[in-house]
C-alpha cells in the first residue's frame, strides 16, 4: 500500500525491499511481483534466512536475550538485519529516502530508524503510517480503492510478523487487553484453553517378541492423563514366579 502512496506524496520512483528472514507465506518471487504490480520500478528479494539465524538468533539464544526477561525477542530481532539490507538497496539505486511501515505507538519505529541514522544518518526517512495519520481501516481502503493486490480485510486484520525464531499476532480485537487469544491466532501451537485428545505413548522393551525385557520390565500405555489400568503411584511386583521365568515389574501412575 506504501509504494503507490509514496510514489504519489513524493512524486519518487520507489524501489521495493523484502527480506527473507523465515517468515513463511507466500514465496519470495510472488512477493516481488506484487511490489511490481502496485508500482514499484524494482523490487530486491533477499534471502536472510541463514545469515539471521547465524548472526543473530544463536547470539540471542547464548544471550538468553528475552523481552522484559518474559518471552524470546521475535521481531526486534531482525529489524537491524532488515535494516542493514534496506540501507544496501538505498546505496545501489541511489536513493535519498528510505520508507517503513511502522505505526507511531509501537517499538518498531524506533528500532528501524535508529539502526538506518547509524549505517546512513544521510538517508531520510518516511513512514506512512505514522507521518500521514493513517489508520489500518484507512489503509485498508485505500487499498481497495486501487484494487492492489494486498491480502488485508476488515475480516481478518491480524498483522503477523513471524521468522525463523517465532511468530508474533497483534492488531484487530487483539488490541483490547481483555480480549484474550482465540483458535484461529495459533499456528505454531494450539490454545492452551481446550482440552485436547491425549497422546498416548506405547513403551516397550526391546524384546521384539513382546515379552519382558532383559531386565524383566513390561511394557506399558502412558497417555496424557497417566499410565493406563492403575492406581496412581503403584510400584507392583509379582512375587511369585517360577524359577526358570524372569521377574516381571511394572511402574504405573
Amino acid at each position: 500500500m506504501a509504494i503507490p502512496y509514496l510514489a504519489e506524496q513524493a512524486g519518487a520512483e520507489v524501489v521495493a525491499v523484502a527480506v527473507d528472514v523465515g517468515q513463511g507465506g507466500e514465496d519470495m518471487d510472488e512477493i516481488r511481483q506484487r511490489a511490481l504490480a502496485c508500482g514499484a520500478v524494482e523490487a530486491e528479494v533477499v534471502d536472510a534466512r541463514d545469515e539471521f539465524a547465524a548472526d543473530f538468533c544463536l547470539p540471542a539464544l547464548h544471550a538468553n536475550a528475552l523481552y522484559m526477561d518474559r518471552y524470546p525477542l521475535v521481531s526486534a530481532l531482525s529489524r537491524p538485519l532488515i535494516v542493514k539490507h534496506l540501507v544496501a538497496a538505498a546505496r545501489k539505486y541511489g536513493g535519498t529516502i528510505v520508507s517503513h511501515g511502522c505505526t507511531g505507538k509501537g517499538n518498531d519505529q524506533v528500532r528501524f530508524e535508529v539502526g538506518i541514522g547509524a549505517l546512513a544518518p544521510h538517508l531520510k526517512v518516511i513512514a506512512p503510517a505514522r507521518d500521514f495519520a493513517w489508520t489500518r481501516d484507512k489503509a485498508i481502503a485505500y487499498a481497495q480503492e486501487r484494487d492492489l493486490p494486498i491480502d488485508v480485510t476488515h475480516k481478518s486484520p491480524y498483522s503477523i510478523d513471524q521468522n525463523v525464531w517465532g511468530r508474533a499476532v497483534e492488531t484487530g480485537f487483539l488490541e483490547d487487553i481483555w480480549n484474550a487469544p482465540i483458535e484461529d491466532v495459533y499456528s505454531y501451537t494450539a490454545d492452551p484453553t481446550l482440552a485436547r485428545d491425549p497422546d498416548t505413548v506405547l513403551i516397550t522393551s526391546p524384546n521384539s517378541t513382546g515379552g519382558p525385557g532383559p531386565r524383566g520390565w513390561a511394557g506399558s500405555t502412558w497417555s496424557r492423563t497417566g499410565w493406563s489400568g492403575s492406581r496412581a503411584g503403584r510400584c507392583t511386583r509379582r512375587p511369585a514366579r517360577s524359577p526358570s521365568s524372569p521377574p516381571t515389574r511394572s511402574w504405573r501412575t
